[in-house]
């Protein structure tokens, strides 16, 4: 269990560096273009689906067989952990439940779709 619980700690790192870059894109693109708030909220969660892709990609690599019951547990995994710090930082739950079930869903198929992927 040590391996594994390793294996998707290291894949996680990725997807959030990989989060982190695509979100400086999306700030300075939002900045040099004077794009909108939705237009924000739409890069975020195309954000999302590209490092859950990632994350089931390099998971999938990893674990070989189960590719999409492993991608869609690295892509409830990210959301999990995406959930944790909003709320930390937010300190409280999600304003929109629609919203954080769309980035649920999105999370979930990204890793499932980058676990075929693999």
């Amino acid at each position: 269990m040590g391996k594994k619980a390793a294996s998707v700690f290291k894949v996680l790192i990725l997807s959030y560096v990989v989060t982190g870059v695509l979100l400086l894109l999306a700030a300075l693109l939002m900045y040099k273009l004077r794009l909108g708030e939705g237009q924000m909220r739409i890069f975020v969660m195309v954000i999302y689906g590209i490092s859950t892709i990632v994350a089931g990609l390099a998971y999938g690599k990893v674990k070989q067989g189960k590719r999409v019951l492993n991608g869609a547990m690295i892509g409830a995994v990210y959301f999990a952990f995406l959930t944790l710090v909003s709320l930390i930082i937010n300190k409280g739950i999600y304003d929109d439940i629609k919203k954080a079930a769309i980035s649920f869903i999105i999370c979930l198929l990204g890793g499932i779709l980058g676990g075929i992927m693999s």
